[in-house]
């Protein structure tokens, strides 16, 4: 558990500060979301002027490769969300990836 801090720190941690440390790595065990979106925006730059103009941007960090598969969605659903758009219903969305 990375809690930014060295041995010596922790030691004088208390217990509640501890517990919630320890409950956040459970929800959380790889760190924040966030974190990891701005090392890739920094990989993403990097990629971007070291490669060709057209070249497609490499997804560097994937928390949950096995979330990003999505199913095809049934020609039923293609069918409802083109009538819906045409009269001006909000288009279901797909989850945010």
């Amino acid at each position: 558990m990375g809690l930014g801090k060295t041995l010596s720190e922790i030691e004088h941690v208390g217990p509640d500060e501890m517990a919630g440390w320890m409950a956040f790595w459970q929800l959380e065990p790889w760190g924040c979301p966030a974190d990891d979106h701005r090392a890739e925006l920094g990989l993403n730059l990097l990629y971007a002027v070291n490669s060709k103009s057209n070249a497609k941007i490499p997804l560097f960090i994937d928390r949950d490769p096995e979330g990003r598969v999505k199913a095809d969605p049934t020609p039923e659903e293609l069918d409802d969300n083109i009538m819906d758009f045409f009269l001006g219903k909000t288009v279901k969305a797909s989850p945010p990836d």
